[in-house]
């Protein structure tokens, strides 16, 4: 019997769709420009989605300590105010420390076109549970296996390489590339990424999910390089599916 909950990963032209039982996953493929034949695997489920190719605008906000269950909707009026529309934004946060009085989060914004799609197809069809951007599904996947908290971390999924450089474990920083296939330009790519943000004391680079192009990642330059192997997608699903 398929689990209530499923997944929708979503890319630019294209999204997969994943339902679960106890020991399968049943995944699909669609594009865009097709129709909305993906309805049919998300009917009446508990979704969440994931979002790909997506560069993330990062603001710091400091908002009164109130409860959990409250912190979303500050959060949602607090963006209303930077961008006059928060309707036009999807957004995801992490609280990066707390005291009596405040909480300060660290919060990752995007353009939420992507979403409107499928709020528009699915309507009253399905619940939507969350919305998640795919670097944070990575670090998360991972961070039992990153030892310091200033890093630059980077990895491939589905074609695109993410570059995110991480201080007190939290994105300062973020850049894409779509349809990477030229890995002989990554120490190129890499070293363009830190002269940009400026970095100069950190010297470690993770890598993750580079699949047989892991070979001539020892080290760049003064940086010390560790690959963290490639995820398994049963796995990586099921983290998203249970824990994310």
């Amino acid at each position: 019997m398929l689990s209530k909950q499923a997944i929708i990963e979503m890319g630019d032209y294209c999204l997969s769709s994943h339902q679960f039982n106890k020991r399968r996953i049943l995944s699909n493929h669609y594009n865009l420009n097709s129709g909305n034949g993906f309805l049919v695997d998300i009917k009446n489920k508990k979704l969440k989605i994931v979002l790909e190719g997506e560069l993330i605008n990062i603001r710091f906000i400091t908002l009164p300590n109130v409860s959990r269950k409250d912190l979303p909707r500050l959060i949602k009026d607090e963006l209303t105010c930077y961008y006059n529309a928060s309707d036009n934004i999807a957004y995801d946060y992490i609280i990066v420390n707390t005291d009596k009085n405040s909480i300060d989060t660290a919060v990752f914004t995007i353009d939420n076109s992507k979403i409107n799609y499928i709020y528009e197809e699915a309507r009253n069809k399905v619940k939507i549970h969350g919305v998640y951007l795919i670097q944070l599904c990575f670090l998360n996947y991972y961070k039992d296996s990153i030892k310091e908290k200033n890093y630059i971390f980077t990895f491939i999924y589905h074609d695109t390489l993410y570059l995110l450089y991480c201080m007190d474990n939290v994105i300062r920083h973020n850049y894409i590339y779509k349809n990477f296939q030229e890995f002989h330009s990554l120490k190129t790519i890499l070293q363009s990424f830190i002269d940009s943000v400026n970095i100069s004391n950190d010297n470690i680079i993770y890598f993750a999910n580079y699949g047989s192009n892991d070979s001539d990642l020892s080290s760049i330059g003064k940086y010390k390089c560790i690959y963290l192997g490639d995820i398994d997608t049963h796995s990586f699903l099921n983290f998203i599916k249970e824990k994310r």
